[in-house]
């Protein structure tokens, strides 16, 4: 697991509410993932003392945050690339 959302001036929930949509988990397993990348998952988990928000922007990280959850609740949100952009250069 990569890329992590983490907000400078809001909290990584408040991010997600105001620019993301809740999906269900069913949803999430079987993202299309769209050839223009307009959309992007994010598997906010809570750990119980903090939450992490990773975007899974390839099927296979959204596998890793579904496996690696163990039990963890999770939340799953669409956002809008152009949201994320800062967060995915640090792939780069």
């Amino acid at each position: 697991m990569g890329l992590y959302i983490n907000p400078r001036n809001e909290t990584k929930e408040e991010f997600l509410v105001r620019l993301g949509q809740i999906i269900t988990h069913e949803e999430a397993k079987t993202y299309p993932y769209p050839k223009d990348g307009s959309d992007m998952l994010v598997c906010l988990v809570d750990n119980g003392s903090f939450t992490a928000a990773g975007i899974a922007d390839f099927p296979a990280e959204r596998d890793r945050f579904i496996d690696g959850a163990a039990g963890r609740p999770t939340t799953w949100f669409l956002v809008p690339k152009e949201h994320l952009t800062p967060y995915l250069k640090a792939r780069k």
